[in-house]
């Protein structure tokens, strides 16, 4: 074989090692918990944030939190690495969540404030590319968003509708407050508090379903599923279901269909596959 052949081949091989070793048998780690694989990419090394594709089948964007330049990555279900894509008129500071909404848009939200001292944080809007790739993708539109009291840290973020909704990280009282704010709004506006949500343990992620029906949180202490037939507010009112897993490592969340994939900063993956978490 000429030289050109065996680079070709030699690649083939090493991509084909790569998805080989992000599948693993799923291994239950509690009751209604799969430990489903790992995330591989090498660049990954605090997944904070997690959500699906809706135009590319078995696709997942992820992201860091800090100290890292700013780039999303798509990978599989297993953890596979499909593509990682630099965001260009963005910056990272403490990039905690990732949502996505009907139209082909990714919103990356850089809400963490751990120190407290973050007078705004920041929603980066881009139009999410195809993952099978790299390159850069550039953001479309941001929001620089205020509390209407003191700071807060929020760590989970959804979009529904024409409104974005955060949902703040450390408990009081075991409550944790919501807020959200219209898409439509300029570039700076402060946040409309909605109210409390009862949690066992920090809330460390939020996810959506595609038809709306459901939305989970992620929190130390395991995850919580609500039903809310589209109206996110809902949360406020009913009962969420939970399924108990003491891992302070999860972080990122999103439906996957047969369950809600979960993803720990150390790049482990669960899935929550109690037939509450199940979506269409």
């Amino acid at each position: 074989m000429n030289r050109i052949t065996v680079a070709v081949c030699s690649m083939l091989f090493l991509g084909s090692l790569q998805w080989l070793s992000a599948r693993v048998a799923p291994v239950a780690v509690a009751p209604g918990v799969l430990r489903t694989g790992v995330i591989i990419e090498p660049e990954v090394t605090e997944s904070s944030g997690l959500v699906a594709s809706r135009r590319f089948s078995g696709v997942f964007w992820t992201h860091n939190d800090h100290g890292q330049s700013p780039k999303l990555f798509a990978i599989s279900r297993e953890g596979g690495t499909i593509g990682k894509f630099k965001v260009t008129g963005a910056t990272i500071s403490d990039w905690e969540d990732i949502s996505i909404d009907g139209a082909g848009n990714l919103y990356i939200a850089d809400i963490g404030n751990n120190e407290f001292n973050r007078d705004e944080v920041q929603i980066y809007r881009i139009v999410e590319p195809n993952p099978r790739g790299a390159g850069s993708v550039r953001v479309t539109r941001s929001w620089h968003l205020k509390y209407p009291n003191q700071p807060k840290d929020c760590e989970a973020f959804i979009v529904h509708g024409n409104f974005g909704y955060l949902i703040s990280k450390q408990r009081k009282d075991n409550l944790v407050e919501m807020f959200r704010f219209p898409l439509s709004a300029t570039t700076r506006v402060t946040l409309q508090s909605l109210g409390k949500i009862r949690v066992a343990g920090d809330v460390t992620g939020g996810a959506i379903s595609r038809d709306a029906q459901s939305l989970a949180l992620i929190t130390e202490k395991g995850a919580y599923v609500y039903r809310i037939n589209g109206n996110p507010l809902a949360v406020l009112r009913i009962r969420g279901y939970f399924t108990p897993f003491d891992n302070p490592q999860m972080e990122g969340a999103s439906f996957a269909g047969n369950g809600l994939l979960v993803t720990g900063e150390d790049g482990q993956l669960f899935l929550f596959n109690s037939a509450p978490f199940r979506t269409q």
